[in-house]
Order: structure tokens, then sequence, then C-alpha cells
């Protein structure tokens, strides 16, 4: 009797198995039949993606860059996409970063000095009475960053002027004196 009592439960396990074993070959050949497109992008791309947002803000922190005056804008018009500066844009940057690198790191996408002299001495050259002494490229070194009313010494830990200055709230504020 009590062999068979145990027997009972068999059934239940091997339906269960056999049940769970045809949905997932179910599962498997609707994989393998599907369009490789969809196929590659929900397994493989759509992962990657979460996955790398996700470790760019576990491992650096984010900043709002605000630049003061518009003339202090950088020239972005030589880019593709975004050739206009908006304030308010964020910039990720690890946790060791200075103010320095804050600066370099706002105005590296500008159209480098040469390109902007070069196109000076050509229009220079169409029109004659064109200024070569301003190209309007900013030197990052000459600005001032800082954030409700106080400023940042280009040496000061970012992460760290933040937290005591800004309250935690990583609005920036680029100026010149």
């Amino acid at each position: 009797m009590s062999g068979s009592s145990s027997c009972g439960s068999c059934g239940f396990v091997r339906s269960t198995a056999r049940y769970l074993s045809h949905r997932l070959g179910r599962l498997y050949d609707s994989f393998y039949n599907s369009q490789s497109s969809t196929k590659f992008v929900m397994c493989f791309a759509f992962p990657a993606a979460i996955f790398s947002v996700r470790y760019r803000t576990d491992t650096k922190l984010a900043y709002h860059v605000f630049i003061a005056e518009p003339s202090l804008y950088p020239d972005l018009s030589h880019k593709w996409v975004g050739k206009t500066w908006e304030n308010g844009r964020k910039y990720y940057l690890p946790d060791h970063a200075t103010v320095k690198d804050l600066k370099e790191l706002v105005y590296s996408e500008q159209k480098p000095l040469e390109m902007k002299q070069k196109e000076l001495e050509e229009a220079a050259e169409a029109a004659k009475n064109t200024d070569l002494k301003n190209p309007e490229y900013h030197d990052p070194s000459q600005l001032l960053a800082g954030c409700r009313g106080r400023m940042f010494e280009d040496s000061d830990n970012l992460a760290l002027a933040v937290k005591a200055f800004c309250r935690r709230d990583p609005k920036i504020l680029i100026w010149k004196d």
C-alpha cells in the first residue's frame, strides 16, 4: 500500500515535467524561427543598452553645466548634431575629476582654434575687413566655475566642491570675470 500512495504523486510530477518541457520547446522554436533583427535586439542590444546606462550611473557623477553669457558658449557649428549649446547640458565625470577637467570637457567639443583662424582668414580674403584678433575661441583656463555664489578653483575636486558648496545640487555655472 505504501508503494502505491507514493506513485500517485509521480503522475503529477511527470505531467508537470512534460508540460514544462513542452513550453520550453515551444519557446526555443519561437526564438529559433523568429526574425533575426527582433531576436538579437531583444536578447543582446536591449540588455546591453540597459547595462551600459546603469554602469555609467553607478560609476560616474552627473553635472549640469550652465554658461552665464551667450558670448561664452562653445562654438559647436562644425558638428553634425547638436550645433548649438543648450544650458543645463549633462556631463558625466568620475569621482576624481577636477574643475579644470570639467571646463576642458565642456570646451573640448568646440571648433579648434586653427580651424576658426583658417575660416577667418578665408573670410578676410573675401571681405578684407574681418577682425582676426578675436576668433571667439574660449580658453577654459580663463573661465571661472562655481555654484550658488561660490567660486571653485581649477585644482578643486569637483565631487567634493559640489557636495560642500552646492548642497549636492550639481548645477555648475561657468562665467568670465
